[in-house]
């Protein structure tokens, strides 16, 4: 199951935070200005996935659309400032599979066992989705589809991950990686990556990818102290011309771009249908380094993207931006407390008529061409310019 398109309201007055038109594909890049919203959109996916995991705990309505193959799924939900499920629905496309409301009390589940159809009234908790108090493969093979998606969810908060920090479990649980940030368990995925991979064959393809974004490396191990009872897992570099680099030595941008190989290439080798979502990717490294490492992440991400995994990036940058094709972009554009998502998808002729201009992605985006009618405002006659290539063909 993947995501594909997310409208978010907090509440239904008319001044509340809204975004409107997210539309995702397998690979992502969201684009936006300072504080214009690309934080609180990543928030709002990683805070539905982890509240199907655990329990409603952030108010608003989430409208999310997901595809599963060649089904697609609309899962609807409204939950009050005191983490009380208001509505609940979910549509495989105009077929309603849950049907909640605590006005009307009209709550009902489709029960597909034994290749039936049958309509279910159900009374679940208040403060529990459907899916909390319904797991059932036979009877509702829906929900274990959504519950597999926020299972798989992954998200990374770049700023918040520092070096000096490291998990004291052996194996780090769903629910601790949504509510924490899994940059931080490091240590203990490369130590589960060369036992389940092994260690030659995973290190040779870390370091090639270590190498092409600019660091001498020429080691990463993992070491295991022993401490208050809890066993601390992290890094360990070799770094070619200074020697071994403990973890707690090695620079913020090093270690974060250290620590998104080491989860690519582990979701690689598994080949995992996961969803990751990193926030502000360029956070702490040099335009250089983190250009390159978003070229590492599309080019694998292709092969997770295969399997129904999705990458979701968000960055102001403009390295970033020249770095990916503007088809998997979404600009963000705030006013207000209103968001709105420019995409492939809502503006496809602004898109494809840029292709044309012969100018950089960035100026895509500073230069608004994504709106209506903004190359004859920024003085780029598109006829001419057609006429201009075909005289040279």
């Amino acid at each position: 199951m993947r995501l594909v398109k997310v409208n978010y309201s907090e509440t239904e007055d008319a001044k509340s935070w809204e975004l409107k038109d997210l539309v995702l594909q397998g690979r992502n890049l969201i684009v936006g200005k300072n504080a214009v919203g690309k934080t609180r959109t990543f928030r709002i996916i990683w805070n539905l996935a982890a509240q199907i995991i655990t329990s409603p705990q952030r108010n608003g309505r989430f409208e999310f659309d997901f595809k599963d193959n060649d089904t697609n799924y609309k899962y609807l939900v409204e939950i009050s400032n005191k983490n009380i499920v208001l509505l609940e629905e979910l549509w495989e496309k105009d077929y309603q599979l849950i049907n909640r409301n605590a006005e009307t009390n009209d709550n009902f589940i489709r029960n597909k066992s034994n290749n039936q159809d049958n309509k279910e009234p159900f009374s679940p908790p208040q403060d529990r989705f459907t899916i909390h108090v319904r797991r059932d493969t036979q009877n509702y093979p829906y929900l274990e589809s959504l519950y597999n998606w926020a299972n798989n969810c992954f998200c990374f908060e770049i700023s918040k991950s520092q070096p000096d920090k490291s998990l004291t479990v052996s194996v780090p649980a769903t629910n601790q990686i949504l509510k924490s940030n899994i940059l931080d368990a490091m240590g203990i995925y490369l130590e589960n990556a060369f036992k389940d991979f092994g260690e030659k064959t995973f290190l040779n393809e870390l370091l090639k990818d270590i190498e092409r974004i600019g660091y001498n490396v020429s080691s990463v191990n993992v070491k295991k102290t022993l401490k208050d009872l809890s066993l601390i897992h992290s890094l360990v570099i070799d770094e070619n011309n200074v020697g071994k680099l403990p973890q707690s030595h090695i620079s913020s941008g090093m270690y974060r771009a250290l620590a998104i190989l080491i989860i690519i290439n582990y979701w690689c080798f598994e080949n995992k249908p996961v969803t990751l979502i990193i926030d502000d990717l360029g956070d702490g490294l040099d335009y250089s380094r983190s250009a390159e490492l978003l070229k590492i992440l599309f080019e694998k991400f292709e092969k997770i993207e295969e399997n129904g995994g999705q990458l979701i990036v968000t960055t102001n940058n403009q390295f970033l931006m020249n770095a990916v094709p503007i088809k998997h972009w979404n600009i963000l554009e705030r006013e207000g407390s209103k968001v709105k998502a420019y995409n492939y998808y809502n503006s496809k002729q602004a898109f494809d008529e840029f292709d044309y201009i012969g100018l950089n992605n960035f100026e895509f985006f500073v230069r608004k061409f994504y709106r209506k009618n903004q190359l004859k405002k920024n003085n780029f006659d598109l006829d001419k310019l057609l006429k201009e290539e075909d005289s040279e063909d």
